[in-house]
């Protein structure tokens, strides 16, 4: 919770481990700053941001969703990906995700995100 705190008032800046390593943005750089600007209202600036925020979201809550369901009836963790649903359409979303990221360093979607 501290750590929260002191990122939160800007003392210690979190930047993404993988620009920090690497130099590139990674392939989810700006989606959250596309989902703050979705809950805004602001649909075109959102997709500007990250094209796919409109599509990753309702896939990871569904996969969380699933998730905490599995865990109720089950008793346990790691059922979601069991199932070829969640297992085929993980490759779609991942396969997607890889796309538009290099496309983003060919200049298309606006390029790559700025930091």
């Amino acid at each position: 919770m501290l750590l929260v705190a002191v990122v939160a008032s800007g003392v210690l800046p979190l930047d993404c481990p993988v620009r920090a390593a690497l130099g590139i943005p990674c392939p989810g750089c700006g989606m959250t700053r596309a989902v703050h600007l979705l809950f805004h209202g602001e649909v075109w600036a959102a997709l500007r941001m990250h094209p796919l925020v409109l599509g990753l979201g309702p896939w990871c809550a569904a996969l969380v969703a699933s998730e905490i369901l599995g865990h109720l009836r089950l008793g346990t963790f790691a059922t979601t990906m069991q199932r070829p649903f969640f297992r085929r359409g993980s490759y779609v979303v991942f396969a997607a995700t890889l796309a538009v990221w290099l496309a983003r360093f060919a200049g298309l979607f606006g390029g790559p995100c700025p930091p």
